[in-house]
């Protein structure tokens, strides 16, 4: 009786230990960090010609920094500005990121209105994604 016990408790330490260590890991892996940007793309000549082409709009990037994480969630702060003299509405289909495979994928979380010459910096989501983001354009 007291092997079994013995037993027991040993692997209810055991597995106790590695769910911790699986809630550190996966902690570490939700924050957020600036990708480290070489320098700007230019241009992009991947073969796949089902590019998607951001929903035109009024749109223009002032600036934008990468981020992601362990879990491969691919984000951006995007300053943007309302070029028009009237209110717009940014669409998730306004914003469309490449990632390095060449994958594009549009934003997750816009849904703002802009008064004319507007500008707006927010936190995008443009998914899960194994590969990191190159580039994000609107239009």
């Amino acid at each position: 009786m007291k092997f079994i016990l013995s037993g027991i408790l040993f692997s209810l330490m055991f597995i106790s230990h590695h769910v911790l260590m699986a809630s550190e890991i996966a902690t570490e892996d939700l924050i957020l960090h600036f990708d480290d940007v070489q320098r700007t793309i230019k241009e992009l000549h991947f073969k796949d010609d089902t590019k998607i082409k951001p929903e035109k709009g009024v749109f223009e990037i002032i600036e934008k920094y990468l981020m992601s994480n362990g879990l491969g969630e691919r984000w951006a702060v995007v300053t943007i500005k309302n070029t028009s003299a009237g209110k717009r509405l940014l669409k998730n289909e306004n914003i469309v990121a490449t990632h390095a495979d060449g994958s594009q994928s549009n934003a997750q979380n816009i849904d703002e209105t802009l008064d004319g010459n507007d500008i707006l910096t927010k936190a995008v989501l443009f998914r899960v994604h194994r590969f990191p983001i190159l580039t994000i354009e609107v239009r």
